[in-house]
């Protein structure tokens, strides 16, 4: 298997497109999750990380297979 750059930058590209979509449209209540983000445990900060990654790794699975 060949790895395709063009898909990954677009991945890529796409992630940074879409987390700035939510710095440009509320910058205070992005502020408000960065700060409650620095009160959490470590614990806490791997239960959501690993949460998030799940659901991104089934939200890649989802998609291959809808890809036909």
């Amino acid at each position: 298997m060949k790895f395709n750059f063009s898909l990954f930058f677009l991945a890529v590209g796409l992630a940074f497109a879409l987390e700035a979509v939510f710095w440009i449209s509320m910058p205070a209540k992005m502020r408000k999750v960065v700060n409650a983000l620095l009160l959490m445990t470590d614990s806490q900060l791997r239960t959501w990380g690993g949460i998030l990654l799940a659901i991104g790794v089934g939200l890649c699975f989802i998609g291959r297979f809808l890809k036909g």
